[in-house]
């Protein structure tokens, strides 16, 4: 791997410029091994959030990701490497209890070198 998986988030918030990907919520590396990533987005509490720009961010974040690992060098596609970008966001009900809401997921799979979106 080019980087290491701290340097992730950094490079990504370079990537999307003026960082409003970022404002709206945050991201975690939640796996990061020679076959796979797994990345986590949590979109902040207090606005509604609709499916597509859900869609929007996990596909823009699956992207960014494969762009810094080939401006590194490295070549999913060559390496077999799955990409995965899960999206929600935590709100609260009437009650005040936590909730959370599943959007979906990017999948970027070598064997085809497509992004896919799977909504839930």
């Amino acid at each position: 791997m080019p980087f290491a998986s701290y340097e992730l988030e950094g490079k990504l918030q370079a990537k999307v410029g003026d960082g409003s990907l970022f404002q709206k919520g945050s991201l975690q590396v939640d796996r990061w091994s020679d076959d796979g990533i797994t990345l986590t987005y949590t979109f902040n509490d207090g606005q509604r959030i609709s499916m597509p720009a859900a869609e929007v961010s996990a596909t823009g974040i699956t992207k960014f990701t494969i762009d810094e690992l080939m401006a590194g060098g490295f070549n999913p596609h060559e390496h077999s490497m799955t990409i995965n970008t899960h999206v929600h966001q935590t709100t609260h009900g009437a009650t005040g209890v936590a909730l959370v809401r599943n959007f979906g997921t990017s999948r970027y799979r070598p064997e085809n070198d497509q992004i896919a979106w799977d909504p839930q």
